[in-house]
Protein backbone atom coordinates (compact mmCIF):
# COMPACT_ATOMS: atom_id res chain seq x y z
CA UNK A 1 0.00 0.00 0.00
CA UNK A 2 1.32 3.69 -0.89
CA UNK A 3 3.17 5.61 1.70
CA UNK A 4 2.49 8.84 2.56
CA UNK A 5 5.00 11.80 2.73
CA UNK A 6 2.54 14.85 3.91
CA UNK A 7 4.17 18.33 4.23
CA UNK A 8 2.95 21.63 5.99
CA UNK A 9 2.20 22.84 2.69
CA UNK A 10 -1.38 20.91 2.66
CA UNK A 11 -2.38 22.81 5.47
CA UNK A 12 -1.45 26.08 4.14
CA UNK A 13 -2.24 25.82 1.57
CA UNK A 14 -5.98 24.52 1.77
CA UNK A 15 -5.86 27.46 4.68
CA UNK A 16 -5.39 29.93 1.81
CA UNK A 17 -7.71 28.78 -0.84
CA UNK A 18 -10.53 28.30 1.98
CA UNK A 19 -10.06 31.78 4.21
CA UNK A 20 -7.05 33.77 3.22
CA UNK A 21 -7.77 36.36 5.66
CA UNK A 22 -7.76 34.31 8.69
CA UNK A 23 -4.84 31.75 7.91
CA UNK A 24 -1.38 32.72 8.41
CA UNK A 25 1.69 30.23 7.64
CA UNK A 26 -0.15 26.93 8.01
CA UNK A 27 0.59 24.46 11.16
CA UNK A 28 4.08 26.34 11.96
CA UNK A 29 6.38 25.37 14.53
CA UNK A 30 5.09 23.10 17.33
CA UNK A 31 3.92 24.73 20.57
CA UNK A 32 6.53 24.18 22.98
CA UNK A 33 4.28 24.16 25.64
CA UNK A 34 3.96 20.67 27.35
CA UNK A 35 0.54 20.70 29.02
CA UNK A 36 -3.17 21.07 27.79
CA UNK A 37 -5.72 22.68 29.01
CA UNK A 38 -8.73 21.53 29.65
CA UNK A 39 -10.67 23.86 27.08
CA UNK A 40 -7.99 22.54 24.84
CA UNK A 41 -8.11 18.68 25.56
CA UNK A 42 -11.67 18.92 24.56
CA UNK A 43 -11.18 20.66 21.17
CA UNK A 44 -8.30 17.97 20.39
CA UNK A 45 -10.68 15.48 20.90
CA UNK A 46 -13.50 16.51 19.25
CA UNK A 47 -11.40 17.45 15.91
CA UNK A 48 -9.88 14.12 16.38
CA UNK A 49 -13.41 12.24 16.60
CA UNK A 50 -14.42 14.25 13.77
CA UNK A 51 -11.30 12.61 11.54
CA UNK A 52 -11.72 9.39 12.94
CA UNK A 53 -15.63 9.20 12.11
CA UNK A 54 -14.61 10.39 8.69
CA UNK A 55 -12.16 7.47 8.48
CA UNK A 56 -13.71 4.99 9.76
CA UNK A 57 -17.32 5.67 8.08
CA UNK A 58 -15.37 5.47 4.32
CA UNK A 59 -13.55 2.36 5.28
CA UNK A 60 -16.75 0.17 6.11
CA UNK A 61 -19.37 2.02 3.83
CA UNK A 62 -16.59 1.82 0.79
CA UNK A 63 -16.15 5.47 0.06
CA UNK A 64 -17.01 8.91 1.21
CA UNK A 65 -19.97 9.40 -1.13
CA UNK A 66 -21.26 6.04 0.09
CA UNK A 67 -20.78 7.11 3.85
CA UNK A 68 -24.75 8.16 4.63
CA UNK A 69 -23.11 9.40 8.11
CA UNK A 70 -21.70 12.43 6.65
CA UNK A 71 -23.67 15.39 5.35
CA UNK A 72 -22.56 15.04 2.19
CA UNK A 73 -24.57 11.73 2.08
CA UNK A 74 -27.38 13.83 0.03
CA UNK A 75 -24.43 13.36 -3.39
CA UNK A 76 -24.63 9.54 -3.17
CA UNK A 77 -27.64 8.87 -5.37
CA UNK A 78 -27.02 10.63 -8.44
CA UNK A 79 -23.28 9.47 -8.03
CA UNK A 80 -24.09 5.82 -7.68
CA UNK A 81 -26.97 5.34 -9.61
CA UNK A 82 -27.38 7.63 -12.75
CA UNK A 83 -30.16 9.87 -11.49
CA UNK A 84 -30.55 13.26 -12.29
CA UNK A 85 -29.31 15.76 -9.52
CA UNK A 86 -32.06 16.08 -7.27
CA UNK A 87 -34.05 19.76 -6.83
CA UNK A 88 -31.68 21.79 -5.04
CA UNK A 89 -28.73 20.18 -6.19
CA UNK A 90 -28.52 22.21 -9.71
CA UNK A 91 -24.74 23.31 -9.21
CA UNK A 92 -23.80 19.39 -8.90
CA UNK A 93 -21.44 18.62 -11.53
CA UNK A 94 -20.79 14.78 -12.36
CA UNK A 95 -18.63 13.56 -14.53
CA UNK A 96 -19.08 11.04 -16.48
CA UNK A 97 -22.31 10.71 -16.38
CA UNK A 98 -23.66 8.40 -15.83
CA UNK A 99 -21.03 6.61 -14.15
CA UNK A 100 -19.16 3.41 -14.65
CA UNK A 101 -19.50 0.89 -12.09
CA UNK A 102 -18.88 -2.61 -14.05
CA UNK A 103 -18.58 -5.21 -10.62
CA UNK A 104 -21.60 -3.12 -8.89
CA UNK A 105 -19.74 -2.27 -6.15
CA UNK A 106 -20.66 1.50 -5.46
CA UNK A 107 -17.23 2.49 -6.37
CA UNK A 108 -17.29 3.92 -10.11
CA UNK A 109 -14.55 3.20 -12.65
CA UNK A 110 -13.73 6.57 -12.51
CA UNK A 111 -15.34 9.79 -11.07
CA UNK A 112 -15.46 13.08 -10.20
CA UNK A 113 -17.81 15.62 -8.17
CA UNK A 114 -17.45 19.10 -8.36
CA UNK A 115 -19.43 22.07 -7.95
CA UNK A 116 -20.98 24.85 -10.29
CA UNK A 117 -20.68 27.71 -9.01
CA UNK A 118 -18.74 27.15 -6.29
CA UNK A 119 -19.31 27.07 -3.64
CA UNK A 120 -22.33 26.00 -4.24
CA UNK A 121 -25.00 27.64 -1.93
CA UNK A 122 -28.51 25.60 -0.89
CA UNK A 123 -31.26 28.18 0.57
CA UNK A 124 -33.88 26.28 2.21
CA UNK A 125 -37.44 27.57 3.77
CA UNK A 126 -36.22 27.43 7.26
CA UNK A 127 -33.70 30.49 6.89
CA UNK A 128 -30.56 27.33 6.90
CA UNK A 129 -28.28 27.31 4.21
CA UNK A 130 -26.49 24.38 3.13
CA UNK A 131 -22.84 24.94 1.68
CA UNK A 132 -20.94 23.19 -0.71
CA UNK A 133 -17.58 23.32 -2.08
CA UNK A 134 -14.40 21.73 -3.49
CA UNK A 135 -14.21 18.85 -5.84
CA UNK A 136 -14.19 14.83 -5.00
CA UNK A 137 -12.76 11.90 -7.43
CA UNK A 138 -12.98 8.61 -6.80
CA UNK A 139 -11.59 5.27 -8.75
CA UNK A 140 -11.55 1.73 -8.00
CA UNK A 141 -8.62 0.35 -9.03
CA UNK A 142 -10.41 -2.91 -9.00
CA UNK A 143 -13.18 -2.57 -11.43
CA UNK A 144 -13.87 -5.60 -12.34
CA UNK A 145 -14.10 -7.01 -8.62
CA UNK A 146 -16.61 -6.21 -6.50
CA UNK A 147 -14.81 -5.07 -2.86
CA UNK A 148 -14.07 -2.44 -0.97
CA UNK A 149 -11.18 -1.32 -2.97
CA UNK A 150 -10.96 2.35 -3.75
CA UNK A 151 -9.10 5.55 -4.24
CA UNK A 152 -10.57 8.81 -3.05
CA UNK A 153 -8.65 12.74 -3.68
CA UNK A 154 -10.14 15.91 -2.24
CA UNK A 155 -9.92 19.06 -3.92
CA UNK A 156 -10.85 21.77 -0.73
CA UNK A 157 -13.90 19.26 -0.71
CA UNK A 158 -16.59 20.44 2.31
CA UNK A 159 -19.26 20.96 3.42
CA UNK A 160 -21.71 23.29 5.80
CA UNK A 161 -24.08 25.20 6.95
CA UNK A 162 -25.15 28.96 7.63
CA UNK A 163 -28.16 30.39 9.72
CA UNK A 164 -29.68 33.78 8.51
CA UNK A 165 -28.42 36.02 10.86
CA UNK A 166 -26.86 33.77 13.13
CA UNK A 167 -23.79 31.19 12.87
CA UNK A 168 -22.43 29.82 10.06
CA UNK A 169 -19.85 26.86 10.01
CA UNK A 170 -17.57 24.94 6.86
CA UNK A 171 -15.73 22.00 7.12
CA UNK A 172 -13.12 21.66 4.35
CA UNK A 173 -10.44 18.61 3.43
CA UNK A 174 -7.53 18.21 1.00
CA UNK A 175 -6.13 15.26 0.61
CA UNK A 176 -6.04 11.36 -0.77
CA UNK A 177 -7.58 8.03 0.78
CA UNK A 178 -6.09 4.85 -0.80
CA UNK A 179 -8.47 1.47 0.11
CA UNK A 180 -7.67 -2.34 -0.46
CA UNK A 181 -9.45 -5.39 1.10
CA UNK A 182 -7.01 -8.46 1.63
CA UNK A 183 -9.40 -11.34 2.69
CA UNK A 184 -11.27 -10.67 5.65
CA UNK A 185 -8.76 -7.67 6.28
CA UNK A 186 -9.15 -4.38 4.98
CA UNK A 187 -6.11 -1.66 4.99
CA UNK A 188 -6.36 2.22 3.82
CA UNK A 189 -3.65 4.55 4.18
CA UNK A 190 -4.81 8.35 4.38
CA UNK A 191 -3.30 11.87 4.19
CA UNK A 192 -5.52 14.75 4.50
CA UNK A 193 -5.87 18.02 5.86
CA UNK A 194 -8.91 19.66 7.66
CA UNK A 195 -9.79 23.11 7.91
CA UNK A 196 -13.05 24.13 10.19
CA UNK A 197 -14.46 27.65 9.72
CA UNK A 198 -16.83 29.09 12.02
CA UNK A 199 -18.55 32.61 11.29
CA UNK A 200 -15.94 33.35 8.70
CA UNK A 201 -13.07 33.08 11.10
CA UNK A 202 -11.10 29.91 11.01
CA UNK A 203 -10.85 27.84 14.41
CA UNK A 204 -9.16 25.18 13.57
CA UNK A 205 -7.27 22.63 11.36
CA UNK A 206 -5.57 19.38 11.75
CA UNK A 207 -3.62 17.34 9.97
CA UNK A 208 -3.53 13.45 9.39
CA UNK A 209 -1.31 10.73 7.90
CA UNK A 210 -2.42 7.87 9.38
CA UNK A 211 -2.88 4.19 8.44
CA UNK A 212 -5.88 1.91 9.72
CA UNK A 213 -6.70 -1.90 9.84
CA UNK A 214 -9.67 -3.80 9.84
CA UNK A 215 -10.11 -7.55 10.84
CA UNK A 216 -13.30 -8.78 10.51
CA UNK A 217 -14.87 -11.59 12.86
CA UNK A 218 -17.01 -12.86 9.80
CA UNK A 219 -16.09 -12.96 6.08
CA UNK A 220 -16.23 -9.51 4.60
CA UNK A 221 -18.65 -9.59 1.49
CA UNK A 222 -19.20 -6.68 -0.75
CA UNK A 223 -23.18 -6.43 -0.66
CA UNK A 224 -23.46 -8.12 2.66
CA UNK A 225 -23.98 -6.40 6.07
CA UNK A 226 -20.55 -5.19 7.35
CA UNK A 227 -19.15 -7.28 10.21
CA UNK A 228 -18.06 -7.00 13.89
CA UNK A 229 -14.24 -6.26 14.06
CA UNK A 230 -10.87 -5.17 15.54
CA UNK A 231 -9.61 -1.86 14.32
CA UNK A 232 -6.58 -0.29 14.42
CA UNK A 233 -5.07 3.21 13.81
CA UNK A 234 -1.41 4.18 14.03
CA UNK A 235 0.31 7.87 12.47
CA UNK A 236 0.24 11.08 13.05
CA UNK A 237 -1.94 13.66 13.56
CA UNK A 238 -1.25 17.00 13.93
CA UNK A 239 -3.64 20.09 15.08
CA UNK A 240 -3.51 24.05 15.10
CA UNK A 241 -5.86 25.84 17.00
CA UNK A 242 -5.25 29.54 18.09
CA UNK A 243 -1.98 30.07 19.17
CA UNK A 244 -1.10 26.43 19.76
CA UNK A 245 0.45 23.83 17.74
CA UNK A 246 0.84 20.19 18.51
CA UNK A 247 1.55 16.95 16.98
CA UNK A 248 0.59 13.25 18.18
CA UNK A 249 1.68 9.63 17.44
CA UNK A 250 -1.24 8.06 17.02
CA UNK A 251 -0.66 4.41 18.54
CA UNK A 252 -3.53 1.68 19.27
CA UNK A 253 -2.87 0.33 22.71
CA UNK A 254 -5.73 -1.96 23.17
CA UNK A 255 -7.13 -2.81 19.41
CA UNK A 256 -10.92 -1.04 18.75
CA UNK A 257 -13.76 -3.20 18.40
CA UNK A 258 -16.43 -2.17 16.00
CA UNK A 259 -19.76 -3.51 16.81
CA UNK A 260 -22.03 -4.02 13.77
CA UNK A 261 -24.99 -4.28 15.57
CA UNK A 262 -24.27 -0.45 16.86
CA UNK A 263 -26.19 0.82 13.88
CA UNK A 264 -27.68 3.94 15.38
CA UNK A 265 -24.61 5.59 16.31
CA UNK A 266 -22.09 7.47 13.67
CA UNK A 267 -19.26 5.00 12.89
CA UNK A 268 -17.14 6.58 15.14
CA UNK A 269 -18.92 5.48 18.35
CA UNK A 270 -19.79 2.05 17.03
CA UNK A 271 -16.59 1.70 18.53
CA UNK A 272 -17.34 -0.07 21.86
CA UNK A 273 -14.02 -1.04 23.60
CA UNK A 274 -10.95 -0.36 22.88
CA UNK A 275 -7.69 1.91 23.79
CA UNK A 276 -5.68 5.12 21.94
CA UNK A 277 -2.78 6.65 22.74
CA UNK A 278 -2.13 10.38 21.39
CA UNK A 279 1.48 10.95 22.55
CA UNK A 280 2.13 14.68 22.60
CA UNK A 281 5.48 15.33 21.03
CA UNK A 282 7.01 18.49 21.37
CA UNK A 283 11.07 19.10 19.59
CA UNK A 284 11.20 15.32 19.17
CA UNK A 285 10.20 14.25 22.80
CA UNK A 286 7.18 12.76 23.75
CA UNK A 287 6.11 14.59 26.81
CA UNK A 288 2.55 13.71 27.18
CA UNK A 289 -0.32 11.26 26.44
CA UNK A 290 -4.12 12.14 26.10
CA UNK A 291 -5.73 8.34 25.96
CA UNK A 292 -8.80 7.75 24.57
CA UNK A 293 -10.92 4.98 25.44
CA UNK A 294 -14.27 3.71 24.05
CA UNK A 295 -16.79 2.44 26.66
CA UNK A 296 -19.97 1.23 24.81
CA UNK A 297 -22.19 1.68 21.96
CA UNK A 298 -23.12 5.18 21.30
CA UNK A 299 -21.31 6.56 24.00
CA UNK A 300 -18.60 9.39 23.95
CA UNK A 301 -14.88 7.95 24.16
CA UNK A 302 -13.36 9.09 27.80
CA UNK A 303 -10.48 11.01 27.16
CA UNK A 304 -7.21 11.31 29.72
CA UNK A 305 -4.71 13.59 29.78
CA UNK A 306 -1.69 12.21 31.88
CA UNK A 307 2.31 13.75 31.60
CA UNK A 308 5.29 12.14 31.73
CA UNK A 309 7.91 12.66 34.70
CA UNK A 310 11.10 11.21 34.79
CA UNK A 311 11.44 7.83 34.17
CA UNK A 312 7.84 7.30 33.01
CA UNK A 313 7.26 4.86 29.87
CA UNK A 314 5.27 6.26 27.28
CA UNK A 315 3.25 3.02 26.52
CA UNK A 316 2.15 2.97 30.52
CA UNK A 317 -1.50 3.16 31.27
CA UNK A 318 -2.29 6.55 32.67
CA UNK A 319 -2.06 6.25 36.39
CA UNK A 320 -2.64 8.85 39.36
CA UNK A 321 0.18 8.35 40.98
CA UNK A 322 1.87 11.08 42.13
CA UNK A 323 5.21 10.20 41.85
CA UNK A 324 4.82 8.86 38.39
CA UNK A 325 3.14 11.93 36.41
CA UNK A 326 0.23 14.09 36.54
CA UNK A 327 -3.10 12.55 34.98
CA UNK A 328 -6.59 14.59 34.33
CA UNK A 329 -9.94 12.80 33.22
CA UNK A 330 -11.56 15.09 30.69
Amino acid sequence: MRKFTIHQRLASGLCLAVLAAACDSGTGPVSSLTDLSLSEANDIGAAFEDDTDVSIGALIYGGTLNNADLSVGTLSAPAMNGAPPRPGLECLVIEPMPPEDPDLDGVPTVLSVHFDPEPCVIPTDRGVSFIFTGALSVADPTPQTAAYDLDETYDRFGHGVAITGGRSFLVVRTGERHVRQEGNSIGAAEAFASVHVVNEQLQRQAVVEWALRFSGEETIVFGRPFPSGSLSIEGTWAFSHEDADRLFRVETAVPLHYDATCTDARPVRRITEGVIHKLLVVNGERVGVLVITWVGCGRPPVREWHRFQDGDRPTDRPTDNPDGGGSDTI
